[in-house]
């Protein structure tokens, strides 16, 4: 058995199988192609979701700092308010003094109080000494 071809029959042979190759590589390209371009897509949406958090985020963290920046300035001026109190050791002192202060005299009044009742006990005996010998 033998197979002729004619040169013409060959040359349209491997052009039909290399149109047929092409086609195919061209289906599968557009195929790729399409995947590629919802893959692309896909991470296109998240992209400008990502994004969009980011600007938000971005937004929140300058509003914290603006509210920091105030709380800043108003610390600064408190702080400046408080300068020029004295500090919270010098207080102490001055309130210990004043407390000792206040316990002398507690101390003194006590004690002044005890003479008195010395004193109108005292008085009270005399008294009695008197109406004793005026009785008499």
């Amino acid at each position: 058995m033998i197979v002729q071809f004619e040169l013409w029959q060959l040359i349209s042979l491997a052009m039909t199988l290399l149109g047929a190759a092409f086609g195919g590589a061209k289906l599968l390209g557009r195929q790729v192609e399409s995947r590629v371009t919802e893959k692309f897509a896909g991470q296109d949406k998240k992209l400008d979701t990502l994004q969009d958090e980011f600007c938000k985020v971005d937004r929140r963290i300058n509003q914290i700092t603006q509210k920091v920046d105030t709380m800043n300035e108003e610390l600064a001026r408190t702080q400046e308010r408080v300068g020029g109190l004295p500090s919270y050791a010098a207080l102490n002192h001055a309130l210990n003094k004043v407390y000792e202060s206040l316990n002398a005299q507690a101390q003194t009044l006590h004690q002044m109080v005890g003479e008195n009742r010395e004193q109108g006990r005292v008085l009270t005996q005399i008294f009695q000494h008197l109406v004793e010998h005026a009785k008499q």
